[in-house]
């Protein structure tokens, strides 16, 4: 499995990281030979992979989860990441600091697909 993945491509077993393409690495060092020399011929001991992450509606999820008040999502960018990361990262803390439950990207859109970690239906939603 490469770097590089087909939509609908399996994912890794959990803990694992896709194999490394040597064509994505090779593009790398050829960046890295222009924008850092230095650092262009140093051997990579070590990488990760963002996997791509999807809703079921393909939208990013932003806010906070709905069993859990220490956790808040920002998560589904599905490969847009770098493109729109920092638009979602201001978002986002707009969002945490102001303690919001509701908007169009709020985890609670599922509200009828989400199960509470015990089974059932979680009932005040």
């Amino acid at each position: 499995m490469s770097l590089r993945r087909s939509r609908g491509a399996p994912c890794p077993l959990r803990g694992r990281q896709p194999d490394t393409d040597a064509d994505v690495l090779d593009g790398l060092y050829a960046s890295l030979r222009e924008l850092a020399p230095g650092l262009a011929e140093r051997p990579i001991t070590r990488y990760w992979t963002g996997l791509r992450t999807f809703a079921p509606d393909r939208r990013f999820v932003l806010g906070w989860d709905p069993w859990n008040p220490h956790l808040f999502w920002s998560a589904g960018l599905g490969g847009h990441g770098m493109t729109s990361g920092l638009a979602v990262g201001a978002l986002a803390a707009d969002l945490f600091l102001r303690k919001a439950q509701e908007g169009q990207l709020a985890p609670l859109r599922f509200r009828a697909d989400f199960r509470s970690p015990l089974g059932s239906r979680h009932s005040s939603l």
